[in-house]
């Protein structure tokens, strides 16, 4: 007994002696120590939450387009959201091109001693957005590191390394580096290395990088850096980092055409219709005689039939779509699926029609040739040969491209190819609401009035989708809370709105109310308010003027379409009424923002005063630059002056 006692008592001193000298052993390299030292705090960097003391990518690639990506990054956790945001790393990839190992990852503690990340705190699982929507891909993947132990001061570590095992397009290969943000960056080191007879082709925008290029036994090595480079200090409404952030973009292909003949053959064969396909065509198109009434019938039964469950085009997603017998059979898809579909369904009717690649809210830069999409829509040949654009995963949209994806590029894959494209502006003129009010004050006071709404473009695409998805009770809630908004007490009698399912006909809502003492006594006068004059209404340009919380702007603001509103309501009063004062008329118009506002008075045909007011805005560009903003950020307080203007009358 005493022996066993002896023995355990020894395994654990020995245990314990392990123990305090791995402890030891796990510390950090004086070379990092320094680093992480030297790299400052928040004296240094008040506005950052961290701050990336290193960051290293090297690529080494292959005439055939395969390649390894060796990552290796440093981050020093300065606050306390700094620390949420650096708790996990994540690396995805895509099981038939890559895959990801973790060769390090680790927290160092403020002292140097070092907290490897267990492996039981590396997970291999698929990517949370796949879960939610996108049933079609389990095989897009991600590692996700976790750093127990995280504290502020604190700092961690990882290598990565990315090896491909099939290239997503064969003898081609490209890369996008951002150079800038929302943390402090002390260094940041960018590499590729290639062969020379498979030459790389880069442009850095936005920017100075150093760069370097040297040749050895036949291979081209490219570096670029970057050292202490101030944050981007986050902006409402701005647009995504790789549009303002000094940006490289590297490839081998010399030519967009490349990508398009390569994208045509590798969806090509996916594009056969079976017997069931067929019969759906000629059910759609059956007694349509022309182009549009063929596109529109295919168009909407792929749009509200097939359920889009998200996006997948991508490198760590995959390209080549599904069998479009296998998308039609299962009625959903992501958004390659669908865009095939609808072009066999084209084809199948006659109708020229191929796929294209896009990137919705972020630029394609033209310069140089890659394949770094995330949708695919549709692109259709008129009898002019006129290229048209549809986007077949948008359910509610009355158009075949909606404006938020106007003025894109796309590139369209043809057994030919093709260059890089834009789709065509959408001006304001296409996207309006309008509100159109009429109102009677009563001899007592009271007012009661009809509101009617009708939609275009955006607006018919907002007001439609949100209406369809809104039990019609909380609808009759929601304009109720707005009327309250106007005035209290005010009562909703009436709400009514066009069939939603029916895409053919702009979408519109009527809505009744009455308002009991509404009008103001003041001493020998009586004010009142155009309820349409108060904005409470517009909804969309109302959500557009909550971004522009800023005072100024350092970024663009990113609206995401063109838009136009017209408000206007003609206001009976009482007979004998006399108007003492209306609200001042005012204009505003300075390219790309115009305003308008406007009040007249006539009398009717029984001798009663009636108001006119309307309200014209017109927003002709999708994303504002800072001197545009500001020019937006005058038309905010001319409207929200304008929403505070009374009519005065007298009684005769």
């Amino acid at each position: 007994m005493k022996k066993k006692m002896l023995t355990f008592l020894l395994l654990l001193g020995l245990l314990f002696v392990w123990t305090a000298f791995a402890s030891a052993d796990q510390k950090v390299s004086p070379e990092i120590f320094q680093k992480l030292k030297t790299a400052g705090g928040l004296k240094k960097f008040p506005n950052a939450n961290a701050i990336v003391v290193f960051d290293s990518t090297v690529y080494h690639y292959q005439a055939n387009g395969l390649y390894t990506n060796y990552q290796h990054a440093l981050v020093k956790i300065l606050t306390k959201p700094g620390k949420r945001q650096n708790s996990e790393a994540r690396f995805f990839y895509f099981r038939k091109y890559d895959a990801v190992t973790i060769e390090l990852a680790r927290v160092i503690k403020k002292d140097g001693s070092v907290i490897p990340v267990p492996k039981k705190m590396i997970t291999d699982i698929t990517e949370a957005s796949v879960v939610a929507m996108n049933i079609y891909e389990p095989d897009i993947r991600q590692k996700v590191v976790t750093f127990k132990g995280l504290a502020v001061g604190d700092a961690i570590e990882y290598r990565v390394l990315d090896k491909t095992h099939h290239a997503p397009m064969e003898n081609h290969f490209d890369a996008i580096q951002i150079f800038q943000g929302f943390s402090p960056i002390v260094e940041r080191v960018f590499q590729i290395t290639g062969p020379a007879a498979r030459p790389l082709y880069y442009l850095v925008k936005r920017g100075k990088v150093d760069f370097s290029k040297t040749t050895k036994d036949g291979r081209v090595t490219y570096t670029w850096k970057v050292q202490n480079v101030p944050l981007i200090v986050p902006e409402p409404g701005m647009p995504a980092l790789p549009d303002i952030a000094p940006k490289l973009i590297a490839s081998t292909s010399k030519s967009w055409k490349e990508i398009s003949v390569w994208y045509d053959s590798l969806s090509a064969p996916r594009l056969t219709v079976n017997d069931s396909i067929r019969a759906e065509v000629k059910r759609l198109t059956a007694g349509k005689k022309n182009w549009n009434a063929k596109v529109l019938a295919i168009y909407h039964f792929v749009a509200q039939k097939i359920r889009y469950m998200g996006l997948a085009i991508g490198k760590k997603a995959g390209f080549q779509p599904h069998p479009v017998a296998q998308t039609y059979k299962m009625k959903y898809g992501v958004c390659k699926d669908v865009a095939a579909l609808m072009v066999a369904m084209c084809r199948e009717a006659g109708i020229q029609a191929d796929i294209a690649l896009t990137n919705p809210g972020i630029k394609t830069d033209p310069e140089i040739p890659n394949i770094n999409f995330s949708h695919a829509i549709v692109a259709l040949r008129d009898s002019a040969g006129n290229f048209i654009y549809a986007d077949p995963t948008i359910e509610d949209s009355p158009t075949l491209l909606p404006s938020t994806e106007a003025k894109q590029a796309v590139l369209i894959a043809t057994p030919k190819g093709q260059n890089l494209r834009f789709t065509p502006y959408s001006p304001p003129q296409d996207n309006m609401g309008t509100i159109h009010g009429k109102s009677t004050l009563s001899e007592d006071g009271n007012l009661t009035g009809e509101i009617v709404f009708d939609t275009k473009g955006i607006y018919d695409m907002a007001f439609r989708g949100f209406s369809k998805r809104m039990p019609p009770m909380q609808l009759k809630m929601i304009w109720q809370q707005i009327l309250q908004g106007v005035y209290p007490g005010a009562k909703l009698l009436n709400f009514s709105m066009s069939d939603v399912n029916d895409l053919y006909t702009p979408f519109q809502m009527k809505l009744s109310y009455k308002i009991d003492h509404y009008a103001m006594k003041a001493g020998n006068y009586f004010l009142v308010k155009s309820p349409v004059a108060t904005g409470k209404f517009e909804l969309i340009s109302r959500g557009v003027f909550r971004a522009a919380s800023l005072p100024k702007r350092i970024y663009p603001l990113r609206i995401g379409t063109t838009f136009g509103s017209l408000e206007e309501e003609d206001m009976t009063l009482p007979l004998h009424a006399k108007i003492k004062a209306v609200p001042n008329s005012d204009s505003l118009s300075q390219k790309p923002v115009f305003y308008s506002v406007e009040y007249t008075t006539s009398q009717n045909s029984s001798g009663a005063t009636v108001v006119h007011f309307k309200k014209k805005l017109l927003v002709e560009q999708k994303t504002l630059s800072p001197k545009a903003y500001l020019v937006l950020k005058k038309v905010l307080l001319a409207r929200e002056k304008t929403g505070r203007g009374e009519i005065i009358f007298s009684r005769q």
